[in-house]
């Protein structure tokens, strides 16, 4: 293997017949900067966080939960960090949309580059602690594993990048396993994968279902063969550069047997997990809707009508689902659409009391804002929110003059009032407080929070609260609210009540994932009577002579104290008397729907009619409606709360069922001091009104938080924060052995006598190393790189920088480049110099303009031969000119040459030559890439790209051939048009099945349409690991173009004439070639080395005739796309 390798590198780069045309066009993902933030970092032992503006908290948090959770995770693979890592906080996912940390160029041809590990853990925190912790623990296993895999430094990188691959389920289904537990969110998507056979193909697995289907994977092993495993299977993968042999090894099974284990584990638990189908009435969304992710869900007053928050590619939509006649209406969209999806909470919606208004709050143009929509989609209102970072939930007092708020503020998620004009707050603390919502009458609030039991306003040093048990519970506020009450309505550790509604019989409905999976839970509460406390006061005074607990029922009217046995001297001092009656509040809580799937949104109408919940099956999402119940206890009779096969392996479960009733369901209190409560503040009892109510939990002592006990390791935190300095760091390394693109321009000096094209334009197959660096926050970066020449004659090299912090980029390029000239007598060499700055403007949608001015120098030296060639001057030509791009990339690369997406160009750009006002050209062009999915792995990839030039001078196209060809062709028979001016050529490849030079001319056209199947991935379920095998690729294309002059293609042209002189004759033969020509075929793709070759047999067809006598022509080349 090693000998092949060495041979096939041997002979591409030394054949010198070898030579290279094709310009990969400039395609580009800017993102707008509304902000410019100022960094600032706080540090640990082995964590520096950065944050912005009021973030310090946030990033006090993220050093804690960071240092907690990295001894977890290396004790898991055992594997220590090596350096210190950096975490880059965002206060919000909009924040880190807009940031410059994704930016990333695919390179043309993929051989030989490196990427370096940064060590950055990236966060961005949506409101939820838990959130935040999963994407901590997320980029810290992303740098051990790496480190792990690849090796720490650059040299061991270098060595390990092409020789072990890692797949998807592989890779980034161990982050997701060591960055989440298994939990109820995770087991639903995988209980409705396996369920509808979505892995039966691994292979054929999108990136998020490859992240899922590894993460049940790693979950897999961790139960069957223990924890220790996952250590042994990354240490051997990692020496025999490959998962294969470390399964066998460790497992003492293959890969085969492997999965067919997990696919039957996961199988036989979920073919017994309980829970019902959705009913027949259910009401499946249109398809279009199903495309989208669904955020928010929200019932009209009349629950005639539902608003739903949804994503797609980046872009916030808001629809509205008219339920009697199904049809649905978009209301809103935002401006910005993406190539990926991000998780991001907005927009956040919530109904006027009336029914005939919408409120939105969202990010747009780097503001927090507050939108009034009517049911048409027109905006009403508009409104900056300037004091909060997020928000997470909205509801409308029933007066519509208040909306409460769940909202991100100094890094805490918190309750607000916002009154239309100012925002109140209404609790402070470090405690996520989510889903917050007013009770009908508008005198409660409903919440879920993660607070434990903790009093609004607690003080809470993360480090000393058992993390991995706290879970959402349900809580209850009087509003107004002043800080004195609190009520806890559920209590369940390792359990989570989320999304409180109000319901009938002033019970509150949720969701609980109290058997595995979410569903409907209603809680309805009682009062008892459980003692009075009586108050005795001396004779003519307020002053407390004596107080006393008296027990059973208290008759104000025929109470006496001296029917109580009370010592003399009291009696004989005591005035008046308060009775004091003490209500115990119970709380009963009832199931109301089984199904076999999460419920992901749930909501109820203002009138209490209805109920909407929101369901995911099969990829498809469906709106189950039902009456809201009125005899909850009865129709709870009905409802089986059976633990799923996940809930059974936890061993909790919250709610039981009560020995007194079959309705309704009491929760299991385990003897831990985080269940207790406490009701009211200490000093608040002279406040409160003579009816007292009291929880049903246990009576305990206000407490502390526990205290870090001697054991612990004694971690230093530096809080004191200080500015971000702009530091490089290394970002990849690229050593390619084999590249024979065209890095500069596609515009060389027009050559006529050329047999071959231009020598010039055509780079030897060489080495070319590149290397660039970036900051911390990828705003700056530097890219320097050349060709090493095996000639001495033929060299590029260049430098650019690209600053991207503001609201626009902009950046300087600089190329040197030499060639040798051939089809002249003599022999000359060519040495353009080009500088190029440029701005970019970023647009909404993946939209950019760019524009380039640009000086450019080409200097002809005639090398010297004899007295007369030394003395030849130089030929100089200095050009000025510039480029305008109007530029859109909506595309995302899902594996290996497997675009989806579009990605189009429009440009214009002029030469303009200093000496000669003749010698100036213009040029308007247009490329634009379609790739549709038609299956999981089957792409169908179509192009149309065209370009013409005017002015005095024009550029002449040459067409035919493919990008990149290796051992390329030229039709020396065809020359350029003698009636046109040509100051430069420029190769318009992308037509198979004929030489290069079929067709020439100052404009051109071209079509491209493939069909790209991975064969193995079809043919095989099991993973394939063989890398050639892994990335082949067969293809079926069709090509189409032409180059002409003139205005249109079907005018005369040079290669229609043939002029024969036989001196005092002369004859000129005119043909009626169509000047389209096409070619189809058929070809492989794949990555060989580390290189991605093209292999294409194609048949040319030119006048309705096959070229070439119908006999294939081949073509080898480099490179992905066409």
């Amino acid at each position: 293997m090693k000998a092949a390798s060495v041979l096939f590198l041997f002979y591409l780069s030394f054949q010198t017949s070898v030579l290279a045309q094709g310009g990969q066009p400039y395609f580009g993902q800017s993102t707008r900067q509304y902000s410019i933030q100022s960094w600032e970092f706080i540090s640990s032992d082995n964590f520096d966080a950065y944050y912005y503006g009021d973030g310090h908290h946030l990033a006090e948090l993220a050093l804690i939960l960071a240092e907690q959770e990295l001894k977890k995770i290396e004790d898991l693979i055992d594997y220590r960090i090596g350096t210190r890592s950096q975490i880059i906080l965002y206060q919000c996912e909009y924040d880190l949309r807009h940031s410059n940390l994704f930016q990333k160029t695919t390179p043309f041809n993929p051989g030989g580059y490196t990427y370096v590990i940064q060590n950055k853990v990236i966060a961005a925190f949506n409101g939820n602690r838990n959130d935040l912790k999963r994407s901590i623990r997320y980029g810290i296993a992303d740098i051990l594993v790496s480190e792990l895999m690849y090796g720490g430094s650059f040299q061991e990188r270098l060595r390990s990048s092409t020789l072990l691959y890692m797949p998807e389920w592989f890779y980034k289904g161990l982050l997701s396993y060591l960055a989440e537990p298994w939990n109820t969110k995770i087991d639903d998507q995988v209980r409705d994968a396996f369920l509808n056979n979505k892995f039966q193909n691994i292979n054929l697995l999108s990136p998020n279902e490859a992240e899922i289907a590894g993460h049940s994977w790693w979950n897999y092993i961790a139960q069957k063969y223990g924890k220790q495993s996952i250590s042994d299977i990354l240490y051997l993968t990692r020496v025999s550069r490959g998962y294969e042999n470390a399964l066998t090894f460790v497992l003492g099974a293959n890969s085969r047997e492997v999965f067919k284990d997990w696919s039957d584990y996961y199988e036989h638990r979920y073919a017994s997990d309980p829970g019902n189908e959705l009913l027949k009435t259910v009401l499946q969304l249109p398809s279009r809707l199903n495309k989208r992710d669904i955020t928010q869900m929200k019932l009209s007053p009349d629950g005639t009508e539902l608003a739903l928050s949804a994503q797609i590619t980046g872009r916030l939509e808001i629809w509205l689902f008219h339920l009697p006649s199904k049809k649905v209406t978009r209301l809103f969209k935002s401006d910005d659409k993406t190539s990926q999806t991000w998780k991001e909470t907005e927009p956040i919606i919530a109904w006027d009391p009336k029914g005939k208004e919408i409120h939105v709050f969202l990010h747009e143009k780097g503001l927090l804002q507050h939108l009034r929509i009517d049911k048409s989609g027109n905006k009403i209102h508009q409104k900056i929110l300037q004091d909060l970072s997020l928000i997470r939930s909205a509801s409308l007092h029933p007066d519509g003059t208040t909306i409460l708020l769940t909202a991100v503020k100094n890094g805490q998620s918190d309750l607000f009032i916002f009154d239309g004009e100012d925002i109140t707050p209404l609790t402070l603390d470090a405690f996520d407080d989510l889903d917050a919502v007013f009770s009908l009458d508008g005198n409660e609030i409903y919440f879920s929070s993660n607070r434990n039991g903790y009093l609004n306003g607690a003080t809470v040093d993360y480090r000393f609260i058992p993390g991995d048990s706290i879970s959402n519970d349900i809580y209850s506020i009087p509003y107004p609210y002043q800080g004195e009450k609190m009520r806890r309505i559920t209590a369940t550790l390792y359990i989570n009540e989320i999304q409180p509604k109000p319901y009938a019989r002033n019970g509150i409905a949720y969701l609980s994932d109290n058997n595995g999976i979410y569903n409907t839970y209603v809680t309805l509460g009682s009062q008892k009577l459980e003692k009075t406390w009586v108050m005795v006061y001396k004779k003519g005074s307020m002053e407390i002579l004596d107080s006393f607990v008296v027990h059973g029922e208290v008759d104000a009217k025929t109470f006496d104290l001296n029917d109580l046995d009370l010592d003399s001297s009291i009696l004989e001092n005591a005035g008046d008397f308060t009775l004091n009656p003490v209500y115990k509040h119970q709380y009963r809580h009832y199931p109301l729907s089984n199904y076999n799937r999460n419920i992901l949104l749930f909501d109820t109408d203002h009138g209490l009619q209805n109920e909407a919940a929101l369901l995911r099956f099969e990829g498809n999402y469906f709106i189950q409606i039902m009456e809201i119940s009125r005899e909850v206890e009865n129709d709870a009779r009905y409802t089986q709360v059976i633990p799923s096969a996940y809930r059974k392996m936890t061993g909790y479960l919250a709610f039981v069922r009560d020995s007194g009733s079959s309705g309704y369901l009491v929760e299991k209190h385990e003897q831990r001091v985080e269940d207790a409560i406490v009701v009211t503040k200490p000093d608040s009892v002279q406040k409160q009104l003579p009816y007292t109510f009291q929880t049903g939990f246990p009576d305990i002592p206000s407490r502390e938080p526990r205290k870090k006990s001697s054991s612990d390791k004694q971690i230093v935190y530096r809080v004191n924060p200080h500015a971000y300095k702009t530091t490089f760091f290394p970002s990849y390394l690229a050593t390619q052995l084999i590249d024979n693109s065209i890095i500069n321009t596609p515009y060389y000096i027009n050559n006529p006598y050329s047999s071959t094209f231009n020598t010039f334009s055509r780079p030897n197959l060489n080495a070319r190393v590149e290397a660039g660096v970036s900051d911390l926050f990828k705003d700056q970066s530097i890219i320097a790189g050349g060709r090493i020449p095996l000639r001495l004659y033929s060299s590029d090299f260049y430098i650019e920088y690209i600053q991207r912090k503001y609201k626009r980029d902009f950046g300087v390029q600089f190329f040197r480049t030499s060639r040798l000239i051939d089809g002249t007598s003599q022999s000359n060499r060519v040495f353009i110099h080009e500088i190029r700055p440029y701005s970019i403007l970023p647009l909404p949608s993946n939209f950019e303009l760019r524009f380039s001015p640009f000086v450019r120098i080409d200097r002809t030296v005639q090398n010297a031969t004899d007295q007369a060639t030394l003395q030849e001057p130089d030929e100089v030509n200095q050009w000025g000119g510039a480029r305008l791009e109007l530029i859109l990339d909506r595309h995302t690369m899902e594996d290996l040459n497997f675009p989806h997406g579009v990605r189009a160009k429009v440009y214009l750009e002029h030469f303009q030559n200093f000496s000669s006002q003749k010698n100036s050209t213009s040029v308007f062009g247009y490329d634009l890439r379609w790739y549709k999915k038609l299956h999981a792995k089957i792409i169908w990839a179509n192009r149309i790209s065209g370009a013409a030039s005017f002015g005095p001078s024009l550029v002449n196209y040459i067409l035919g051939g493919t990008e990149n060809w290796l051992g390329n062709v030229y039709n020396a028979q065809l020359s350029q048009s003698q009636n046109h001016s040509f100051i430069f050529s420029s190769l318009f490849t992308g037509v198979r099945g004929f030489q290069q030079n079929i067709r020439n001319g100052g404009q051109a056209f071209i079509f491209n349409s493939e069909l790209r199947i991975p064969i193995a991935s079809y043919l095989s379920r099991n993973p394939v690991s063989l890398g050639f095998l892994r990335t082949l690729q067969w293809i079926a294309f069709y090509d189409i173009g032409s180059a002409w002059n003139g205005l249109s293609p079907f005018s005369d042209q040079h290669y229609n004439t043939r002029v024969i002189d036989q001196g005092a004759v002369k004859i000129t033969v005119r043909n009626k070639n169509n000047p389209f020509v096409s070619g189809v075929g058929t070809g492989f793709r794949t990555r060989i080395f580390g290189y991605y070759l093209r292999a294409d047999a194609a048949w040319g067809i030119e006048n309705g005739v096959l070229n070439n006598e119908g006999k294939a022509s081949w073509y080898f080349s480099l490179g992905y796309d066409f």
